[in-house]
């Protein structure tokens, strides 16, 4: 039998340790929330035009960063999975490994910032339809939580959550929340059609945020991509206006606390639905002080309004961080 020296053993541990931080125990001290809070999601995939990042050079005045996204694992059975992209590590000098990657979340930890994993988006979307399935999302989402250090998950599942089958993703985030206790934080992404309590078959998403309660940390609508909707008072809007935002919060309004509402545009010009952010900071001062609206005035003033999300860090870094600058800076004026 071969023996192993003492020294090599050392030389092993150390090896060990250094290629994997223990991460989920980084973000122990990690402050509350703000009362308003800018999310953004960071893309853990190469497109162009948008910049190149990685965690460490999200501006600080996002106070959410959500890795976008997780792959669903296949034959599909209602687990996901994460590793960093191969072309983005690519095209970070160094490389981004997993080390680099999780030292980076403590990092954000300590600056009193917190790192979700995004589940979902255009092309990894799938429904959950099965208890089992329930099951195996809340047990491998936790798993990925402990594993890298994410204080949360989001849900940006797209064109899949139905009448049928949204309350196996209620009964997963129930599990999730049960395993992860109360600091949990947990975010939505929803498109506005899912938030529309004038469109019955297809409010699944508010529902699932009524049923879910206090779990839900802060639902972000997608008001952007939207084409037109009816607003709390029934009139047409278009999206790209301020109109739009505020005739739509102001409906998702009556059935959620301010503080668990977020508003959610693209941040370069280039998308549908893009609102300059002196024009997102005007939406805000409508919703929460009744100031700087359009023609749509909301039935109520919203001062505890959570906040404001972006697509995404990587776009708004290639237009020269502009988005979240100026909306940053608004959002902790607000009292």
């Amino acid at each position: 039998m071969m023996r192993i020296s003492r020294q090599a053993v050392l030389l092993l541990a150390v090896a060990l340790c250094t290629a994997w931080p223990a991460a989920a125990q980084s973000h122990a001290a990690t402050p509350p929330l703000p009362k308003h809070i800018l999310v953004g999601y960071w893309q853990n995939f190469v497109s162009n035009g948008a910049a190149v990042q990685m965690l460490s050079q999200v501006p600080a005045t996002y106070n959410i960063v959500e890795v976008s996204f997780a792959t669903p694992n296949k034959p599909l059975d209602g687990t996901v999975s994460f590793e960093i992209d191969p072309q983005l590590s690519s095209a970070i000098p160094g490389g981004y490994s997993p080390y680099r990657f999780t030292s980076d979340i403590k990092l954000l930890h300590k600056q009193g910032r917190y790192v979700l994993l995004s589940v979902g988006g255009q092309h990894r979307s799938f429904a959950l339809t099965s208890s089992e399935m329930a099951t195996h999302f809340a047990d491998s989402t936790y798993a990925l939580m402990k594993k890298f250090g994410f204080d949360g998950i989001d849900i940006d599942l797209e064109n899949v959550i139905t009448a049928d089958n949204y309350k196996f993703l209620e009964d997963a985030l129930r599990q999730l929340s049960a395993k992860a206790g109360p600091k949990l934080i947990l975010t939505l992404a929803p498109q506005p059609s899912d938030m529309l309590p004038a469109n019955p078959a297809l409010d699944n998403y508010l529902k699932m945020a009524i049923d879910l309660g206090s779990i839900v940390t802060m639902v972000n609508t997608q008001y952007y991509n939207s084409g037109t909707k009816r607003g709390r008072d029934g009139k047409v809007y278009t999206d790209g206006t301020i109109d739009f935002v505020t005739s739509q919060a102001d409906a998702v309004l009556q059935y959620l606390s301010p503080s668990q509402v977020g508003l959610g545009f693209p941040a370069y010009s280039t998308g549908r639905g893009y609102l300059t952010p002196a024009q997102v900071n005007a939406a805000v001062d409508c919703l929460t002080a009744g100031t700087n609206c359009g023609t749509y005035i909301p039935v109520a003033k919203y001062p505890a309004l959570r906040g404001v999300m972006d697509w995404s860090t990587n776009w708004d870094a290639a237009n020269g961080n502009g988005f979240s600058t100026t909306v940053a800076a608004h959002l902790r004026e607000l009292p």
